[in-house]
């Protein structure tokens, strides 16, 4: 497959981006569900857990077998409860509390689609990362932390910040099109085993401080 993201190679090292452990993501791997969604993060409404929720009422207008699986704790659950009652989404949403990771990543794993709605994050996240490691195509908002590394339709999706309806047809799109969600988390499996793979990163570690020490 052509690689999309080559990227920039400057002679100097100038950031080195978060990175995965990708045997151990990789290890729990297991066989996807139908028209299953996830999200997992600590719940904080900065998550983006409320649109994330209003925007499944939209989903499931178009598919109506679509279930949300969320997992994490914090101090928005009992707001994020209040919501999928008031929607009347107990039947497509279930809040699972915390996980252990390796847990967690057999969930991610396991789903069609993640969805990772935040609206403040540093730069590459590790939840996407490891997401789109396992092969599972990725929905972020539309963000500059988001862009840094995910190419909306290439290897991730892109969502319009605050807008329900916008998530929900990005959503809607990979659940029903299963050619471009393959190809999505195939590029974005490609892209972080390049890009983010600590057995990469620990070289270019050694070449920073290489270069500092010779400046020096």
């Amino acid at each position: 497959m052509k690689d999309h993201y080559s990227g920039p190679q400057p002679d100097k090292i100038s950031i080195i981006w978060n990175g995965i452990d990708f045997e151990d993501v990789e290890k729990n791997s297991t066989r996807e569900d139908d028209a299953s969604v996830l999200c997992h993060c600590r719940l904080y409404l900065y998550k983006g857990i409320i649109q994330l929720i209003k925007a499944l009422t939209f989903v499931k207008e178009q598919i109506p077998t679509v279930h949300l699986d969320i997992y994490g704790e914090g101090p928005a659950e009992s707001r994020i409860r209040d919501t999928v009652s008031s929607l009347n989404l107990e039947s497509r949403i279930t809040l699972n509390g915390f996980l252990p990771r390796t847990e967690v990543l057999k969930k991610v794993s396991a789903a069609r689609v993640v969805v990772l709605p935040s609206f403040h994050e540093t730069g590459p996240f590790i939840s996407a990362l490891e997401a789109m490691a396992l092969k599972k195509p990725v929905i972020a908002l539309d963000l500059p932390f988001a862009r840094e590394f995910i190419h909306h339709m290439e290897n991730g999706l892109l969502a319009m910040p605050g807008n329900c309806e916008d998530l929900a047809r990005n959503i809607s799109l990979l659940l029903s099109n299963q050619q471009l969600r393959y190809q999505i988390a195939q590029n974005g499996y490609e892209y972080v085993k390049k890009h983010h793979n600590w057995n990469l990163l620990v070289q270019d570690y050694i070449r920073l401080y290489e270069t500092l020490a010779s400046d020096n």
